[in-house]
């Protein structure tokens, strides 16, 4: 086990405020490969590569984007767990108002499967991400 020392608490500070601005960032950049390779026309090696972004960038939800115990222990306070569980919850609402809103574009427009699944795992994925980046920069540079 590490010794908690002020030089590794300086540090854990640093990474929280890096993980709040790239969070958003990486939200964003979900979305922006979701509708790079939205349509029906691309291979399999670029919804592959899709595919390994959404995952990776769930586990960066569910973990919190820290790989070390110990750095990990440091950056995970109340506060940020609070955000994150927030940020799950963004994430199902925002999950579950894209199906609602993939069902009524359906009524009227035909939409694959496809399309309909990488859009609704974009926004359940993309929106936590997004939302637990903000309020996490909002308590970091609050304080």
């Amino acid at each position: 086990m590490e010794k908690t020392t002020p030089d590794s608490i300086d540090y854990a500070e640093r990474l929280s405020l890096r993980r709040a601005r790239l969070f958003p960032l990486l939200g964003i950049a979900l979305i922006v490969a979701d509708a790079v390779t939205g349509s029906e026309s691309v291979g399999w090696p670029v919804a592959a590569i899709w595919l390994v972004l959404v995952a990776g960038c769930f586990v960066l939800t569910v973990t919190g984007g820290v790989p070390s115990r110990f750095l990990r222990r440091l950056t995970e306070d109340e506060t940020t767990r609070t955000h994150r569980a927030r940020a799950v919850l963004i994430g199902y609402g925002a999950a579950l108002a894209c199906g609602a809103g993939l069902y009524i574009v359906s009524l009227f427009d035909l939409v694959s499967a496809t399309q309909s699944i990488q859009i609704l795992l974009t926004t359940a994925v993309a929106a936590p991400l997004i939302g637990f980046g903000i309020m996490e920069k909002h308590a970091l540079t609050h304080d």
